[in-house]
């Protein structure tokens, strides 16, 4: 990130990966001593931005105390919002790390360029199918967020959800 907040080309780097790793180890570390959970959230525009790195630095950190808040509208990369490529995107999440993901952030967006774009769920380009297919299957019990939810939307995208949700086979 640069000093305005806003992410680089030099987000995505090995020395971003290297810099977040060991700022996180003495998180991690305290953690461990208080016994408290670390959540994480990867991003598109984070280091941890594929699902491929949040494996791997689960791997290198090998700690019980870092679990996954999943976003998965935030692994969709603004060049990858096509139905197949969110499916092998989530597809990777779920392999790789899905018995790490104790929480759900769910949103819905739509891309200008690079930059996303809040839209009610159902409104946007997310395909929430794959997503609740697999919360059926391996988390039914998972808590789920909805962020930048509206009070006069609440209901309307929690039934959006649901039923989706109760016509998955």
């Amino acid at each position: 990130m640069d000093r305005e907040g806003k992410f680089t080309p030099a987000t995505y780097t090995e020395e971003a990966y290297q810099l977040f790793a060991q700022t996180m180890s003495g998180l991690v570390e305290a953690a461990e001593k208080l016994g408290v959970i670390i959540g994480l959230e990867g991003g598109y525009n984070h280091v941890l931005h594929t699902p491929a790195l949040m494996k791997r630095f689960l791997d290198d950190i090998a700690s019980p105390n870092v679990e996954v808040i999943f976003d998965a509208m935030n692994l969709i990369h603004p060049h990858e919002t096509d139905r197949e490529s969110q499916k092998r995107i989530l597809d990777q999440a779920f392999s790789w790390y899905g018995d790490r993901i104790t929480v759900l952030h769910i949103k819905d967006v739509a891309f200008e360029g690079e930059k996303q774009v809040f839209h009610f769920i159902g409104e946007g380009v997310f395909d929430y199918e794959p997503l609740l297919r697999w919360v059926k299957k391996e988390k039914p019990q998972i808590d789920v967020l909805l962020e930048s939810c509206k009070p006069e939307r609440y209901h309307e995208d929690v039934r959006f959800l649901q039923e989706m949700y109760e016509g998955i086979e």
